[in-house]
């Protein structure tokens, strides 16, 4: 109707606006004065030092004293990007502000009576991210009240209150804020999840019979893909929920969901505080060499058992399992020896699984340019690395790395032996 496209056209005009007051926001920071003296201050440094270099250089002072100038350019450099980087930390309340009018209209729209809740609005991200992460926070809270939060009749016909509840939370993890926006709606059926990815045609019935049901709930960031028989004109079908993904992950972040049909569902969205200037472990392959973000490694050991169980090798850690991912075969290179080497056991909140390598070279600060046009996307890498001699270090993505057949099935299947039980065993060798 006439009504309905007035109503389209109107909501669209208004959610732009309110886009373009959150930009305008994140485009202008607070900087405090003791933050701008230390930056002053640091220049000053930067230019005696760079002084003392070129002095040293052209022979004016011995090697120990250009030595000892380049220690305190590394230190003033150090100190000039961790100022410059927090100077670039906005709230989140910049951009949170605006969703309490959005979910209220949409709640209004539908009929539908939610309580919406924020916490963590003053938790920071750099201003590059918070640019980006607008849009699929929207569409997150869209999904959340439009498929999520069933009508008052529903709710109070199966025991719930009339109200429902959707809540936008921010926390900050070590170098890492989790955004997670739950509610306490109808929840997602896996079952019903796996017949619509058969029926789409995304995977067979066997592949999906052989995931977890956590695993399946990650089938709703599929384009096309809707966990509603009703096409609205808030979410539409599936339409958003790919973006999502697909902006978090050229962030280098990640997406998640986990549901309970009847209660609700929690969508958690991973990103890092800063962009760009990482901690990496550089590991060797044969003759090739990868990054390794050093924030999702738990452990790198020299020898440790390797099991194998339903046919996949794994790492066995205070009885749990890490499926073994051997480098060489995830990123086909070509080398004769896999028996040796060095194990990467990544920290289980990222991903489960352990990595194998030849060797471990070293840990540097790198700055990492995400992989560009056809290779955008690329299972098992987030971008590359320029280094000192200007190699070029592909950065891998532990999140994306295939893992070998058999080691879902293996995690599934698992049960810590008691003191009595032997299993197969292989040792990792030197």
């Amino acid at each position: 109707s006439d009504e309905t496209d007035d109503d389209a056209s109107k909501r669209a005009d208004e959610a732009k606006e309110e886009k373009d007051r959150s930009i305008s926001a994140v485009k202008s920071v607070r900087v405090d004065v003791d933050q701008l003296d230390e930056l002053h201050e640091l220049v000053e440094q930067l230019v005696t030092s760079r002084i003392k270099l070129r002095q040293a250089m052209e022979g004016q002072a011995d090697m120990t004293s250009g030595l000892d100038t380049l220690d305190e350019l590394d230190k003033i450099s150090t100190n000039l990007q961790n100022t410059v980087m927090d100077m670039r930390l906005i709230p989140l309340k910049k951009v949170f502000d605006k969703f309490p009018r959005m979910v209220r209209d949409i709640a209004r729209e539908q009929d539908k009576r939610v309580r919406f809740k924020v916490e963590g609005e003053d938790i920071e991200l750099d201003r590059t991210i918070l640019d980006e992460i607008s849009d699929p926070l929207m569409h997150v809270l869209r999904n959340a009240v439009d498929h999520g939060i069933e009508a008052p009749d529903v709710r109070e016909a199966n025991g719930k209150s009339r109200t429902g509840t959707v809540e936008l939370s921010a926390r900050r993890e070590h170098d890492t804020v989790v955004i997670t926006v739950s509610d306490d709606g109808a929840g997602i059926d896996a079952d019903s999840l796996r017949d619509k990815v058969v029926s789409e045609g995304l995977a067979t019935r066997d592949e999906l019979n052989e995931l977890p049901d956590e695993e399946v709930y990650d089938y709703v960031y599929h384009p096309g893909l809707s966990t509603n028989d009703e096409i609205t004109d808030v979410s539409g079908r599936g339409v958003g929920m790919d973006v999502v993904k697909t902006t978090v992950e050229a962030l280098d972040g990640s997406v998640g969901v986990t549901s309970t049909p009847g209660e609700g569902s929690v969508f958690t969205i991973r990103l890092p505080v800063s962009v760009a200037i990482i901690k990496v472990l550089f590991v060797r392959v044969g003759e090739r060499e990868f990054g390794v973000p050093i924030k999702y490694i738990d452990e790198i050991s020299r020898r440790q058992e390797v099991r194998t169980v339903n046919g996949a090798e794994v790492v066995v850690h205070e009885d749990d399992i890490f499926p073994l991912i051997r480098l060489r075969d995830a990123l086909d290179v070509d080398i004769d020896e896999r028996d040796t080497g060095m194990i990467v056991r990544i920290r289980p909140a990222d991903r489960q699984v352990a990595l194998h390598c030849d060797h471990v070279t070293r840990q540097e600060e790198v700055v990492v340019t995400p992989l560009q046009g056809p290779l955008s996307g690329t299972s098992g890498l987030s971008g590359t690395a320029v280094i000192g001699d200007g190699n070029v270090i592909p950065i891998l993505d532990v999140s994306t790395l295939e893992l070998p057949d058999g080691g879902r099935q293996a995690m599934r299947e698992w049960t810590p032996p008691s003191n009595d039980e032997s299993g197969e065993v292989e040792e990792a060798a030197d």
